[in-house]
């Protein structure tokens, strides 16, 4: 039975339907990134692997917003990403990261480009829609994380290139 709900809100998604910003807000914080730990309950699961279960249908807020112009699609956007921020690991050279076992070789423990960026990607476009789509009386509400997400996708190009690995 529990297939079946997957199965529907596959074909709906394909299809172009959208969810309630709640439903796909509550769908989205079921994600591994934020609910499952490995050990001890501070250590949460992370990495590329998990960064790519928690990338999709993230832009589905962003459709959200620009099909129904209802702006609590932005609202649960931006609980979603913050959500996400709230997992970030800090790795010994001081940068941040969704730090986790590598997909092709879990015995080593990184973040990786992909990571980051497929992650930091739906913040940017809400960063986006935030300061040039949105009505001038609308964007106030979404300044402060606009800007954070902005900030954030500085610190992670700037981490890669201090890495030299850009």
């Amino acid at each position: 039975m529990k297939t079946t709900g997957w199965i529907v809100l596959a074909l709906c998604s394909a299809a172009g339907a959208l969810e309630s910003p709640a439903a796909l807000l509550e769908m989205k914080m079921k994600t591994q990134l934020l609910t499952q730990t490995e050990g001890q309950a501070e250590s949460t699961i992370t990495g590329e692997g998990v960064c790519w279960h928690a990338s999709w249908r993230a832009g589905a807020f962003l459709q959200g917003a620009r099909e129904t112009g209802d702006l609590a699609y932005l609202d649960a956007a931006q609980r979603y990403f913050d959500a996400l921020i709230d997992r970030l690991h800090t790795s010994p050279d001081g940068h941040r990261g969704w730090v986790g076992p590598y997909i092709y070789d879990e015995s080593v423990i990184g973040d990786v480009h992909i990571g980051d960026a497929i992650l930091v990607n739906h913040m940017l476009e809400f960063a986006l829609f935030a300061r040039a789509e949105l009505a001038a009386e609308l964007q106030a509400p979404y300044a402060d994380a606009a800007q954070v997400y902005i900030d954030l996708a500085e610190h992670l190009s700037a981490k890669w290139i201090d890495r030299g690995t850009w």
